[in-house]
């Protein structure tokens, strides 16, 4: 091997880095330019593709002119950092300046799509073109350097790929985390500037040598020619559509962030590599390795289907140890070894036969041409183009109509095609015959129904045996799954399970701070008349949008088709499904993209996208997004926006904090749910609201209930949950950096439950300070109503209490037991005791739906005693325990019913039912009912807390 060859791997190394880094910034880029939909991603990638075929093309037909190959390859890697860094800062800019041209489209997808792709083309042309150039040419510029073009093709491709390799890893774990969007730019145009040196450097040795004899001229494309280009496009539409089936498959095990996406990138990036350079080294030992191609290509469709069917081995012991737990965690996040494991186990195989393939193919086709230049380029932009269609079809025909399995095996099929156009007969028969054979019993014998059966167990093993599979959707977008937990036969609530995350649900927690996200806005709004909901989830903030009769218009934004379509499953009652009230329109598009290009306005915008950590979703918590929404209130408009403080650090917060403070000078935080966060801002608010306004909600036929029901039962209650001003949130946030477009780094680089989230807010807890920043000053103070302030304060107290009882599950009993005494002796509340008791008002309403039926089950008599309780009638409570278990031995039901019995003055009865149960030598009950027999002792003339009965 020559020096000059050395020195061509090493810039073309540098220079598929650097392109690799780019891409991943301009894609980034592009999305707040175009939307990050699945249709805007994938346009523009099949736009950059486009582009990079017409690289090849020009390349095919002029590189052979050229009299200094090498000063043309330095340039277009110098034009490359260039443009590459412009595009970095222009690409943002350009969502504002189309957004009058794109505004009139909005409603028309069919047009939108085109107007998408035709912008992103001609705004990455420059860089796509020098890049499909680049290779062509210096195969062109070195071809005397090397008699053997299927080693010098595979060499210098596989050299580049490997330099991508590292670009995608390094754009995504070294420079974006190191110091941002444009550190990130700089390395790469850096990376560029490298490359083009070599290339000078190249050239100067170049010209000392002996010129290699020139080109012959070019002849017409013979059908052997065509064949071979034909299956070079199959090979490249196969490979980048496997690479969407594969990503759709890992993630469901894997966290969905960027960081992930590259890994897996750069695991086919690194096959595809490794193929091309061990076909580069087939070719010295075997000259004639080209006859083989028909023979990989075949064996890719047997590779593609065994890799497939091994991934429930590889993710079994992880479900075995899920199944095992009392309490499996919400998500299931592999290890780094096994992730590595599953993404190289699905990924590589068929990424290595991806990267022979193409240089074997390109030996076959300069045989048949006699021009390298010629060759490379044709070569290069048939696979280009086939890579610019294989993702469009992977995920907007063949996922959402054959899934998961019925693609693998389609495409898996595919390659006996590309076999079948790439024989000849010079071609290795046997070996050809063999691997088609075996591709073809694979796919008979294949397993259907494999990969959601073990997608299924996946999230019974998650979340327990008694989810129900609803529903499973391979969509355009994700994998969304819907499933059921019912009580007794009775519906409890519904799941909604995308990608393996749980991205909403309607258990208590969830419901009380998604309804938040409208009921809080709407006491401190004199008459909201518009409102917009970014992201939809399982419908618990567009049910309570449509409670709001005064709401004239609802736009609900959500990127999903998938997870709207899924809407009337999970509210499948009459007139349950908030989608089909007519005051809601829906439109499928990125929540950014939405905000940027419409021109209406609202009196309340509200969001609950995916964590920050998702791919792509930090650009839906900078301060430029939030300066966005408050573009689009009208005047003294509000917005609502969640924070996920319990799954990320506290730097992490005071960033997102500081970039919604930064749009929004009157901000507040207040707390939902203690793992929930609502921050709150207004365009100017100033026209306080009436003490009927806030009433008015309570008293609304079904507003009122909806309010009790996620434990609002008093209207002081929510003013309550304020948490902070904007005073205090801009000193706490000032510690850490905003959140901003050019620093994405500043976001939380996982999605993950925080152990250590209720002591690190340990400020939260001081209600005094609290109370004192609601009371005195701030701005939802100052909107409110002196009385309602005044209702306000002694519920501070019960917010503190609540969320320990809402965040801690595990409790003893005698501690619960003093919990429901002090709600039940201080408060007139209810919910409180169901909560503590595990219990809510969806279970109490099923049991006695039960109860009317004939339903005479413990598990009913339980929870009506639990209603009993809480609605203080400790008579029938007792009752109710009476027949929720046996009277003989020590148990929750027995000592409850021994409180219940206290509470209603039958002291007497209350001592013989703790004696039958054996409550007093119980270790579990006996201090519970040392606590009880306090109350019985008490001193009839000293203050008792024991309630009348």
């Amino acid at each position: 091997m020559t020096p000059a060859i050395r020195l061509a791997s090493a810039l073309f190394f540098a220079s598929g880095a650097a392109a690799l880094v780019f891409e991943t910034l301009w894609f980034r880029r592009a999305g707040l330019a175009f939307g990050n939909s699945i249709w805007a991603g994938a346009l523009v990638l099949s736009s950059f593709m486009a582009g990079m075929a017409l690289g090849n093309a020009l390349a095919a037909r002029w590189a052979s002119r050229l009299r200094t190959p090498l000063r043309t390859v330095a340039g277009l890697e110098i034009a490359i950092a260039v443009v590459g860094v412009g595009l970095v800062a222009v690409l943002p800019l350009l969502g504002p300046a189309l957004a009058p041209l794109f505004r009139p489209l909005l409603p028309m997808p069919w047009l939108i799509q085109p107007a998408r792709f035709l912008s992103a083309f001609v705004v990455l042309l420059a860089p796509a073109i020098a890049m499909g150039a680049t290779l062509p040419i210096l195969v062109h510029a070195l071809r005397g350097r090397d008699p053997d073009f299927g080693h010098l093709l595979g060499r210098l491709y596989g050299w580049n790929t490997l330099g991508a390799t590292v670009g995608a890893v390094s754009a995504e774990l070294v420079w974006i985390p190191l110091g941002g969007i444009y550190t990130a730019a700089a390395a790469a145009a850096g990376l560029n500037m490298l490359a083009a040196a070599g290339a000078l450097w190249l050239q100067r040795i170049e010209q000392r040598a002996t010129p290699p004899p020139p080109d012959p001229a070019p002849r017409r494309l013979s059908a052997t020619a065509i064949r071979l280009l034909v299956a070079a496009a199959g090979a490249g539409g196969l490979a980048l559509a496997f690479e969407v089936i594969w990503f759709r498959v890992v993630i469901q095990y894997l966290p969905n962030s960027n960081a992930m996406f590259a890994w897996m990138l750069a695991v086919v990036l690194g096959g595809i590599a490794l193929g091309s350079l061990l076909a580069s080294a087939g070719f010295r030992r075997r000259p004639s390795l080209e006859r083989s191609a028909p023979a990989v290509a075949a064996t890719a469709g047997a590779l593609a289907i065994a890799s497939h069917t091994a991934i429930p081995g590889l993710i079994e012991p992880v479900l075995v140890q899920l199944e095992a737990l009392d309490d499996p965690p919400g998500a299931l996040f592999l290890q780094v070894e096994s992730a590595l494991l599953l993404s190289i186990t699905l990924m590589l195989p068929v990424s290595v036969a991806s990267g022979m393939l193409f240089a074997m193919l390109g030996k076959r086709l300069e045989a048949e041409l006699g021009i390298a230049g010629r060759a490379t380029g044709l070569l290069a932009l048939s696979n280009s183009g086939g890579a610019a269609v294989g993702p469009l079809v992977a995920g907007f025909l063949l996922l959402p109509e054959l899934g998961i399995d019925g693609s693998t095996v389609l495409l898996s099929a595919g390659y006996l095609v590309v076999a079948a156009l790439a024989w000849d007969a010079a071609s290795a028969h046997a070996a050809t015959i063999a691997a088609a054979v075996i591709t073809v019993v694979a796919l008979v014998v294949f397993p259907y129904g494999l990969h959601e059966n073990t997608l299924v167990r996946l999230i019974q093993a998650q979340y327990g045996a008694n989810e129900e599979i609803v529903a499973v959707r391979e969509g355009i977008v994700e994998t969304a799954v819907v499933t059921r937990v019912r009580w007794r036969g009775e519906p409890r609530y519904h799941r909604l399970v995308t990608d393996g995350y749980t991205m909403a649900a309607q258990t208590l927690a969830a419901n009380r701070y998604m309804r938040l996200f409208a009921y809080l806005p709407a006491a401190f709004h004199p008459r909201l008349e518009s409102a917009l909901l970014i992201s939809f989830g399982v419908g618990n903030t567009a049910i309570a949008l449509a409670e709001l009769d005064e709401l004239e218009r609802i736009d609900v934004v959500d990127i999903s088709p998938e997870i709207l379509s899924l809407a009337g499953l999970i509210h499948s009652e009459p007139g349950a499904n908030p989608l089909d009230d007519p005051r809601v329109r829906v439109h499928i598009e990125d929540g950014r993209y939405f905000l940027q290009t419409t021109a209406e306005r609202y009196d309340l915008i509200t969001a609950e996208p995916p964590p920050p950590a998702f791919a792509g979703v930090v650009n839906l918590y900078t301060r430029e997004y939030f300066e966005l929404m408050r573009e689009r209130l009208e005047p003294g408009g509000l917005a609502s926006y969640w924070l996920p403080a319990s799954q990320m650090r506290p730097v992490d917060s005071q960033s997102i904090v500081a970039a919604f403070c930064g749009a929004f000078p009157d901000c507040s935080l207040w707390e939902a749910d203690p793992a929930d966060w609502i921050l709150l801002g207004s365009r100017g608010a100033t026209t306080p609201v009436s003490e009927d306004r806030i009433l008015s909600l309570w008293k609304h036929e079904s507003l009122g209930p909806s309010l009790r029901a996620i434990g609002l039962e008093q209207p002081g209650q929510l003013g309550a949950l304020f948490l902070a001003d904007a005073a205090f949130l801009t000193a706490w946030a000032s510690a850490a950096a905003p959140l901003v477009d050019a620093h994405p780094e500043r976001a939380p680089a996982v999605v993950a439950s925080w152990t250590r989230f209720p002591g690190e807010f340990t400020w939260i807890r001081d209600e005094q300070a609290r109370i004192s920043r609601f009371v005195s000053g701030s701005k939802p103070g100052r909107l409110w109503p002196r009385s309602m302030l005044e209702q306000s304060v002694p519920h501070f107290e019960m917010a503190n209490f609540l969320r320990d009882v809402l965040f801690d599950s595990d409790r003893p009993i005698e501690r619960r037991l003093a919990e429901i005494h002090a709600v039940l002796s201080t408060t007139p509340l209810e919910s409180p005791v169901r909560w503590i008791l595990g219990s809510n008002e969806t279970i109490a309403a099923a049991a006695s739906r039960l109860a009317a039926r004939g339903d005479s089950s413990p598990e009913v008599h339980s929870e009506l005693a639990t209603s009993a309780l809480a609605q203080r009638d400790y008579g029938r409570a007792a009752k109710e325990l009476g027949l929720a278990g046996r009277p003989d031995i020590p148990s929750r039901a027995n000592l409850l019913r021994a409180y219940a019995l206290v509470m209603a003055g039958r002291d007497d009865e209350a001592r013989r039912v703790a004696q039958a149960a054996g409550l007093e030598q119980s270790a579990e009950f006996a201090t519970a009912w040392l606590a009880i027999v306090a109350l019985i002792e008490a001193d009839p003339n000293e203050p008792t807390d024991r309630p009348s009965s």
